[in-house]
């Protein structure tokens, strides 16, 4: 098996977090993708307290790329926010994902997804996490629609599909764990769209 990509903390490199700008029409929209909030987002439940759109949507389900099977209740995403409205000391937990506390090292902010500046974003130019427990859903026409702010790599969404499941399910699954089951998947996937992870070749092109 290919290395697991280098990580810092929980998360890959900010700047290797996104797919580049040129290179996202190549990715279809997939879980883990930044989405924009649609114009009518008081209609889906998009809206903090004083009724302002969220920041931007995070994509959670469905798991596979979007279209492929349907959705009848709506595309799942959840509410995003900038990393600066918490405090100094929850922006570093949200950070490295991870925490030493009376010598053992455990998951902090379990709910909380880092998510990379978007280079050259107006508004989403800067550190973000997402809160996997604020979910709306959303008919897939509104979201395309809408618009795809930023494609997350390969590699970031194994940071977010490990941080979902322990937030889900409370499995400490290491990193070499999701990179082995997401290998296998991608790999046995014959219908797999856009670029794979290099660490993940088709079975057709290993010898």
């Amino acid at each position: 098996m290919t290395s697991p990509p280098p990580f810092v903390g929980a998360y890959p490199p900010d700047g290797s977090f996104w797919v580049p700008s040129t290179e996202a029409a190549k990715y279809p929209w997939r879980y883990g993708d930044l989405v924009t909030t649609p114009a009518d987002a008081k209609s889906y439940g998009a809206v903090d307290s004083k009724e302002r759109p969220w920041r931007a949507l995070m994509l959670t389900h469905p798991s596979c790329e979007l279209g492929v099977k349907g959705a009848p209740n709506g595309v799942q995403a959840v509410r995003v926010y900038w990393l600066r409205e918490v405090s100094q000391r929850q922006r570093t937990q949200v950070i490295l994902g991870f925490a030493e506390v009376n010598g053992h090292t455990q998951v902090t902010r379990a709910n909380q997804v880092y998510l990379a500046p978007v280079p050259g974003h107006a508004s989403l130019g800067e550190r973000m996490y997402a809160d996997l427990r604020q979910t709306v859903r959303i008919p897939a026409e509104v979201l395309l629609a809408a618009g795809r702010v930023s494609a997350a790599s390969h590699d970031a969404r194994l940071a977010v599909l490990r941080r979902d499941v322990y937030f889900r399910y409370r499995w400490a699954l290491s990193l070499d764990d999701v990179l082995s089951l997401e290998q296998v998947r991608i790999e046995s996937d014959t219908a797999f769209a856009g670029p794979r992870p290099q660490w993940a070749a088709a079975r057709t092109d290993r010898s």
